[in-house]
């Protein structure tokens, strides 16, 4: 009778054991960032935002198009980032400072504009890949900043016919003077029709 308890409890542990080990793997699994030659989603898209690209722009642009949708939406967000004037205080500080005391603080990501600029050529680069953020990109078209409406109208152009989706939302804003160039020429990459660029 005791021997047989023994190995119920010997039994229930071992499946216990491999329950636990098994439901580790499945959160490691779940929990691993996208990676593309052996280093995370945040690492390429740290170099996007600081302007650090110390593995070259080309190959971290190659890196977040290889990885595709999940690098996708950080940078959607990024091209409509914003400085907060507490951000914009300390940059001006900063450069009042000697570099020799410079170097010794955290590294500074880039201004928002500067950024932004850099999650834009980031997302044509990956074209298509970005398609899956069409939802968010159609909400980006209604921002009180126009440059981010400017930058979500262009990687709509970037993603192509499978923007259509966004073709009612672009159509609100063709009166805009300072958009109609742009959704003039995105609604012409959507249609699948040839257009180099905004018209002049």
């Amino acid at each position: 009778m005791a021997t047989r308890m023994k190995a119920r409890f010997f039994a229930l542990g071992c499946l216990a054991l491999v329950l636990a080990a098994g439901g580790l793997a499945l959160w490691c699994h779940l929990d691993r960032e996208p990676e593309y030659n052996g280093r995370p989603l945040s690492y390429w898209l740290d170099q996007t935002l600081t302007g650090e690209f110390r593995d070259g722009t080309l190959e971290t642009f190659n890196a977040l198009k290889s990885i595709g949708p999940p690098a996708a939406g950080p940078l959607v967000r990024g091209i409509a980032l914003t400085d907060p004037p507490v951000r914009r205080y300390y940059t001006g500080l900063r450069s009042k400072l000697p570099a020799s005391l410079n170097t010794m603080l955290p590294r500074e990501r880039l201004l928002a504009k500067d950024a932004r600029i850099n999650a834009l050529c980031a997302l044509n680069h990956m074209g298509r890949e970005a398609r899956g953020q069409l939802p968010e990109l159609i909400r980006l078209l209604k921002h009180p900043d126009k440059q981010a409406r400017i930058n979500a109208t262009l990687v709509l152009a970037g993603i192509g016919p499978d923007a259509r989706p966004a073709i009612p939302a672009l159509l609100r804003d063709a009166q805009d003077p300072g958009l109609s160039n742009y959704v003039s020429l995105t609604l012409s990459r959507i249609q699948g029709k040839n257009q180099t660029g905004p018209e002049k």
